[in-house]
């Protein structure tokens, strides 16, 4: 709830422009609402679900996993290197 009252997480990301890659395993129940709501906030939402996983989808099936996500990441070319400074 403080996160709410701190920063309005609906508007950012409402006004996002590079894609979202959200993965979930297929038996994963906690998430899914959440997800609808997303895909209303934001058009650029890529979702992927992965068979015989559960919550953990990355732990369940990790190969699976990080196939789906290097796939995300080399070929959407909207997506720009970030250069965080400390």
């Amino acid at each position: 709830m403080r996160l709410n009252l701190e920063f309005d997480s609906k508007a950012a990301l409402s006004q996002m422009e590079t894609p979202i890659l959200w993965v979930m395993g297929e038996y994963d129940e906690l998430f899914k609402g959440t997800l609808t709501n997303l895909k209303q906030m934001n058009l650029n939402v890529i979702y992927k679900e992965i068979k015989n996983a559960g919550h953990a989808a990355h732990v369940h099936q990790h190969k699976r996993f990080m196939s789906i996500f290097q796939s995300f990441l080399t070929k959407d070319k909207s997506i720009k290197k970030v250069e965080i400074k400390v």
